[in-house]
C-alpha cells in the first residue's frame, strides 16, 4: 500500500509521518440538518430562512430573501450554529455548496446540513478538503432519491476523510489556500468593478428611451446631428442558424466551428464550440463570416450575445447580424447588447420564447455617424478587453488552486 502522505508536503513536516483517515464523523461534534417542518413567516422578520441555493462560494447569499421569521420563530427552530466551528453543506436538490456559518442571522432549511467541527481540528482545512474532486465524487454516487437526489446524514458521517496528525501542518495547508482564495477574492472584486463601470459607461454613452443624443458625447461629436433611426435589417444581413442532418456523421468532424447558445458565455469573443463541422456539413449551412454578432432568439437564454473570431455556422436558435461596410460591427455588437433585455422581452412566449427573424430584423436602434460609431466601439472595446484579461487572470489562479490542492491533500492513489 502507498504511503498516505500529498505529493507536495511542507519542509518542516516531511518527518511527521502518514496522515490518518478519519470519518467526517469522528472530526465533529455533532451533524445534523435543517427544519423538516415549515416555520411561520414573518414579513418583518429579521431572521432569513436559507436552503442550499444560498450557500455560494463559502458564504451565507441572504440578500434580498423574502422568507424571513422572527426572533421567538427563530430561537424555536434553532440549531447548533458556531461561527468558529460550523460549516453548511447543501444537501437536498443542489449537492454540495459549502459556506461558513459566521453568525447570520438565518434559518436553516432541510436542504442545508450542519457540520460542528471539533476544536482541536482545523475547520478551514476540512472545509478545503470537502471541496476537493475525490470528496465531492463520493458525495454524488451515494445520492439517494429519483426525482430530487438527497445526501444523507449518515454518508455525510462516514465520509473518511485523510488529515495529518500535527494540527499545525493542517493549519499550515489551509492558510496557504485561504491567502489564494483571499487573492482570487481580490481580483474578482476587480472584475466586478471593471463590469459595473462598463455598464455606467454604456448607459450614458448611448441615447435614453424616448432620446436622440446620448448623455456623454465625445467632444468632437457634439455639434453633431441627433443619432438616426435605423431597422436592424437596415444595417445588415441577417442570418438565421440551422443545423446540418445529424442522422449523418460525415456531416460533423473539427473543421468549423457550429455554436449553439450554451456555448456563449459572458465574454465578447467565441473560439471554441463544443460541436464542430466537417466541410461537409459546413457546406450545409448558411455560413456566418467572422467578426459577425451572434444573437440567442429561442428558448430560455434569448439575449445571450456575442461576436465570432472564425468564420463558423451556428444552429437555428442563434440570429446573426453582418453588418454592412458603413456600419461598425462592434457599435452594432453594443447596441444590442445594450438592447438584449428589451429585445428578449418582445419574444412570443408559446410553449418556448421565440424571435422570430422578422421580429429581429424590424427591431429599430439609433445609429450615429460613422465615426462616433467608431469612438464608442473603439472605447467600449477597450474596456472588453481589461475585462477578458481580468477574467483570464482569475482563472488562472482558480487553475492553480486546483493544482496545488491536488499535491497537497492526499489521494486515494495514496491512500
Amino acid at each position: 500500500m502507498s504511503k498516505r502522505v500529498p505529493k507536495l508536503r511542507f519542509k518542516e513536516f516531511e518527518s511527521d509521518g502518514e496522515w490518518e483517515e478519519k470519518r467526517l464523523g469522528e472530526l465533529s461534534t455533532k451533524i445534523g440538518d435543517g427544519l423538516h417542518s415549515t416555520p411561520k413567516y414573518d414579513k418583518n422578520g429579521k431572521y432569513s430562512f436559507i436552503n442550499g441555493n444560498n450557500l455560494i462560494n463559502g458564504k451565507i447569499i441572504i440578500s434580498n430573501l423574502t422568507k424571513k421569521v422572527n426572533k421567538t420563530e427563530a430561537i424555536k427552530y434553532e440549531k447548533q450554529l458556531n461561527n468558529k466551528t460550523t460549516i453548511l453543506l447543501s444537501i437536498n436538490g443542489t449537492i454540495g455548496n459549502l459556506a461558513f456559518y459566521n453568525n447570520e442571522k438565518v434559518v436553516l432549511g432541510k436542504s442545508i446540513a450542519y457540520i460542528n467541527i471539533k476544536n482541536n481540528i482545523d475547520i478551514n482545512f476540512i472545509f478545503n478538503q470537502l471541496k476537493t474532486y475525490r470528496i465531492k465524487s463520493y458525495f454524488q454516487s451515494e445520492l439517494t432519491g429519483s426525482t430530487i437526489k438527497n445526501l444523507s446524514l449518515k454518508t455525510i458521517r462516514n465520509t473518511y476523510l485523510l488529515i495529518p496528525k500535527n494540527l499545525k501542518e493542517q493549519q499550515k495547508i489551509a492558510n496557504t489556500l485561504s491567502s489564494l482564495d483571499n487573492l482570487i477574492m481580490s481580483e474578482d472584486k476587480k472584475l466586478q468593478a471593471l463590469q459595473t463601470y462598463k455598464k455606467g459607461l454604456m448607459q450614458q454613452l448611448f441615447p435614453k428611451e424616448g432620446e436622440r443624443v446620448p448623455k456623454l458625447r465625445f467632444k468632437e461629436f457634439e455639434s453633431d446631428e441627433e443619432w438616426e433611426e435605423k431597422k436592424l435589417f437596415q444595417t445588415g444581413e441577417i442570418i438565421t442558424g440551422n443545423t446540418p442532418s445529424t442522422r449523418n456523421l460525415d456531416n460533423y468532424g473539427n473543421d468549423f466551428l457550429f455554436i449553439s447558445p450554451s456555448d456563449i458565455n459572458k465574454m465578447k469573443y467565441i473560439s471554441n464550440s463544443k460541436i464542430k463541422l466537417s466541410k461537409q456539413g459546413f457546406r450545409q449551412t448558411r455560413n456566418i463570416e467572422e467578426d459577425s454578432i451572434l444573437f440567442v432568439c429561442i428558448g430560455s437564454t434569448i439575449g445571450k450575445i456575442a461576436k465570432n473570431k472564425y468564420k463558423c455556422a451556428t444552429n437555428q436558435q442563434i440570429n446573426s447580424v453582418v453588418p454592412y461596410k458603413n456600419y461598425h460591427n462592434d457599435f452594432i455588437y453594443y447596441v444590442l447588447d445594450k438592447n438584449a433585455t428589451k429585445i428578449a422581452n418582445i419574444a412570443s412566449y408559446h410553449a418556448i420564447p421565440i424571435i422570430n427573424k422578422s421580429e429581429f430584423s424590424q427591431f429599430k436602434i439609433l445609429i450615429p455617424t460613422q465615426k462616433e460609431q467608431q469612438k464608442i466601439a473603439n472605447t467600449l472595446s477597450s474596456l472588453d478587453n481589461l475585462i477578458e484579461n481580468q477574467s483570464k487572470k482569475i482563472e488562472t489562479l482558480k487553475e492553480h488552486k486546483k493544482g496545488l490542492m491536488q499535491q497537497m491533500f492526499v489521494s486515494d492513489e495514496e491512500r
